[in-house]
């Protein structure tokens, strides 16, 4: 019989196996929770399985219908929607950080959308695998509320998907937290790359005003309004000044 077992376990799918072993090993983690504490090293590892099984089986449903004509587009969609998004969240660290409209720094907003992209991808990925894990989830509903699926459907879908789809979701999460709670101590990050990209030196026709001193960079704003950043042992320093 045990031969039987490990006969059956060794013909499912990879991923299938990945399940199966986190479910071991979590029940493990269950049972032993008083020895091992807290911080249970098994619930992890568990945790970990089921991720690992969760992409392999979503890179081979991916590779199935990569082919389907509609997903270029939508893929195309998605990264304009990472995009946009990641520019919303430079121009914003932009306007806090500054004290100025975000519109003059471009080259500054252009570098932060780059690196905000990490965050925007984490955005949309999760919200469409939360709506897949709906959509699914209520597929599944259906298929035992009023049996209108073939059977064949089933075969290819466990429950222990939803459970990785719902930890990817959670992963995902917390690397948002994670990476915001590092934005919000990166306001030095933001001036240097201003300082370096957004501010020159000043201009041989605005020697003529004493206030500006020739080796401070300043950056031209609308209405005479000139701000200038001064590089100290402590960091950067922001003066805003209006121009007779």
């Amino acid at each position: 019989m045990l031969k039987q077992y490990l006969n059956d376990f060794l013909i499912k799918d990879r991923w299938n196996q990945l399940y199966f072993i986190a479910v071991l090993i979590f029940i493990t983690g269950i049972l032993f929770v008083k020895q091992l504490g807290p911080t249970n090293f098994l619930i992890y590892i568990s945790f970990f399985l089921f991720e690992i099984g969760f992409l392999w089986w979503l890179l081979v449903v991916f590779k199935k219908y990569r082919n389907f004509k509609y997903l270029k587009p939508f893929i195309f969609l998605c990264q304009l929607v990472v995009v946009w998004l990641a520019n919303v969240f430079a121009r914003d660290v932009v306007a806090s950080t500054m004290g100025l409209p975000p519109t003059d720094f471009d080259a500054t907003i252009a570098l932060l959308t780059f690196i905000y992209c990490i965050p925007s991808i984490l955005i949309v990925t999760s919200t469409l695998l939360a709506l897949i894990g709906i959509g699914v989830w209520c597929v599944y509903i259906l298929r035992f509320g009023f049996l209108i699926f073939k059977d064949r459907f089933m075969e290819s879908f466990s429950l222990f998907h939803v459970l990785g789809l719902m930890i990817t979701i959670g992963l995902m999460g917390e690397a948002y937290k994670v990476f915001f709670v590092y934005e919000q101590r990166s306001s030095e990050l933001v001036k240097s790359l201003a300082y370096s990209s957004d501010y020159y030196q000043i201009p041989n026709y605005m020697s003529q005003f004493p206030e500006l001193n020739s080796q401070d960079k300043v950056h031209l704003h609308d209405n005479g309004v000139i701000s200038k950043m001064v590089k100290t042992e402590h960091g950067y320093q922001i003066i805003i000044e209006k121009l007779p």
